[in-house]
């Protein structure tokens, strides 16, 4: 049985996937951005924790859905809470797991953000890149002539 057939609509499906694996995305995020204590380690084992944590409470709601009677072990409210609720407790748990590593393990004095983001937008052009494909100007060409095309075909 496809597993978007559980859900009334295909936008339905989609929310719900998308709340179980937003929540480690949007912390790391806004931790990032508005917490300046926000260690590197923090946010890479949010990242992985998080992810795991949300498919794994989406993993268990989708079998109680498929089979109920041979799955009866599974808590209710894993399959009983609305996917906005569960987004909140997913991103609650994941801000506390950011803050709580961070605190375990602060920010390094190596972690300079000054070498994150440029003085001035044209910087950016400075910078060689990597070679071939993986060059970020191609990229960024490739990106701009698709959208000129698709912006062309669809307008």
């Amino acid at each position: 049985m496809p597993l978007l057939d559980n859900y009334k609509s295909i936008f339905a499906g989609i929310n719900d996937i998308i709340a179980h694996i937003a929540p480690p995305v949007s912390c790391v995020f806004a931790l990032g951005v508005f917490w300046p204590r926000a260690s590197a380690f923090s946010a890479k084992w949010t990242m992985w924790i998080g992810s795991l944590v949300g498919a794994s409470v989406f993993t268990l709601k989708t079998i109680h859905v498929w089979k109920p009677l041979v799955f009866d072990w599974i808590p209710t409210f894993f399959y009983q809470t609305p996917f906005m609720l569960m987004a909140f407790y997913l991103l609650c748990f994941c801000i506390a797991l950011q803050v709580s590593l961070t605190i375990a393990r602060p920010k390094l004095a190596c972690e300079d953000p000054q070498r994150l983001f440029w003085e001035h937008p044209l910087d950016a052009l400075k910078y060689k890149g990597w070679p071939g494909l993986a060059n970020y100007k191609v990229l960024a060409a490739f990106v701009f002539i698709a959208m000129s095309i698709l912006y062309y075909l669809f307008h």
